[in-house]
């Protein structure tokens, strides 16, 4: 997703299918993979802590698939309003702590300055359209990433750890 737009239907997903990560709304795992590969993290709460859980799944050399035929009811915005300021901060905030702890170095020399570029454009949007919470927002996840370098690091390390298989040289080069 990049602002509004979301992914178009493309039936890519009438047939079962390797996916890369799958949504936290409905997914099974197997709990020794869940455990071997440390669970959820904490620290990415209500947002992406499910696509680390799948990337981290893809560099160990798991696969994730999808099946068309389940059906899921799901409150979508039950947790944080879809308007919240909140939601705004976890997002940004923790689809950068993944770029920056799930990516080969050569990866995320190649789509830092990008993804910095529109960090700026969505923080100047909600600036310019007098959403200032929400500009807020995006002030203050880049403030918990610079704070939180060591984290970060940590992170980085714990999944450069996992990266063992093949597909991980795709990853983690």
């Amino acid at each position: 997703r990049i602002f509004n737009t979301v992914e178009k239907d493309k039936k890519q997903y009438d047939n079962s299918c390797e996916i890369f990560w799958a949504s936290g709304t409905c997914f099974l795992t197997r709990k020794s993979i869940f455990i071997k590969l440390g669970g959820f993290d904490e620290v990415l709460f209500a947002h992406f802590e499910e696509i680390d859980y799948h990337w981290k799944s893809k560099l160990a050399g798991y696969t994730i698939w999808v099946e068309p035929k389940s059906v899921i009811y799901h409150i979508g915005g039950a947790t944080l309003p879809y308007q919240s300021p909140q939601k705004t901060y976890l997002n940004h905030r923790n689809s950068f702590i993944l770029m920056l702890t799930n990516t080969s170095l050569s990866e995320l020399i190649k789509n830092i300055v990008p993804r910095i570029i529109l960090e700026k454009i969505s923080f100047f949007k909600e600036l310019l359209t007098g959403n200032f919470s929400h500009a807020w927002a995006h002030i203050k996840a880049g403030f918990w990433i610079f704070i939180n370098i060591l984290y970060i690091l940590k992170k980085r390390q714990s999944t450069k750890k996992i990266a063992t298989t093949n597909i991980s040289k795709k990853f983690y080069s």
